[in-house]
Parts: C-alpha cells; structure tokens; sequence
C-alpha cells in the first residue's frame, strides 16, 4: 500500500502540469494567439521570409542572377499578394510545361511530382529545382499567411525570384 501511495505521489505532479499545459494551450489556440496574430501573424510571415530567401539563395548557388523586383507594389497595380500569386502561377506554368516534355504532369499542383520527374531527367541543376521547391513551400506559406500581412520587400524577393527561375524553364 505504501508503494501504490508512492506511485501516486510521485506521478501527481507530472500529471498536473500535462493537464493544465492542455487547458493553456487549448485556450491559447482559441482565442488570445488569434487575436495577437491574425493568420499566424508573425510565424507565418517568418516562414514565408526564410522560405523566400532559402529560394532565393539556392537559385543563385545554381548561377541565376536574382535581382528583387522593384515594381512589387507600384509597377502593375496590384498588391503585393497578387504579385506573388501571378509570379508563382508563370513559374509553376512554364515548370510544368518543361516537365510535359519529360513525360511529367500536367497540373499545375502537382508541382513536387514534376519537379522528381526533372531532377530525374537530368539537365537541371539540384540547387535550381531546390530553389522552385523552397518558392512553392513560400507560396504556402503565403497562402495561410493572406493578402493583408504581406511584406512588400519579401514579396518582391519572392517575386524576383520566381521570375529568374521562369526564364531558366521558358528558355
């Protein structure tokens, strides 16, 4: 009886501190981390910057010149968003279209499975389809993150970006 007495004792704690991390969290979930950061707020908006720039680094370690887009919000009248949208449809348009030619996909989601299909064709660089997949995931990213939280100056990295990969696969 004495060890049984031990036994509860020494898991009580534990298991009270489980409990309420569970409470915490639930009601954190639910209701003050939302209002803080709307859409993810700050942690989505830091996975879309690291995941722009990883694209951005990896597709110049592939000797492609990236340059930011400057024209990002003013130069076509649309936000930020949009640009990064319409910069991830050319890309995942002329990436599928090259794939095509290999025998890939053609649907625009099946991005991933296209970009197996080129890197086992051979002829492209592992750092340059490295780089379109980083952009998809920031284009996730950006998707959860919405049209009102994005940065201007991450926007035109990605779009710049997406824009010095699109030539690679229209050429």
């Amino acid at each position: 009886m004495e060890h049984l007495t031990a036994i509860i004792g020494h898991l009580a704690w534990p298991a009270t501190a489980i409990l309420l991390g569970l409470i915490c969290l639930r009601e954190l979930k639910s209701g003050l981390l939302t209002k803080v950061m709307p859409n993810g707020g700050l942690i989505e908006g830091a996975g879309f910057k690291v995941q722009t720039y990883a694209a951005k680094q990896s597709t110049q370690n592939a000797n492609i010149e990236v340059t930011d887009a400057i024209e990002v919000a003013p130069g076509r009248g649309l936000p930020p968003y949009d640009q990064v949208m319409d910069a991830w449809r050319e890309l995942a348009t002329a990436v599928t279209a090259t794939a095509v030619g290999h025998g890939g996909v053609e649907d625009l989601r099946r991005i991933n499975t296209n970009l197996e299909i080129l890197r086992d064709a051979g002829g492209y660089d592992a750092e340059l389809l490295d780089g379109v997949s980083k952009l998809f995931q920031a284009r996730n990213s950006a998707r959860k993150l919405g049209a009102d939280s994005m940065a201007e100056d991450d926007a035109a990295a990605f779009v710049g970006t997406a824009k010095a990969l699109t030539k690679v696969f229209t050429k």
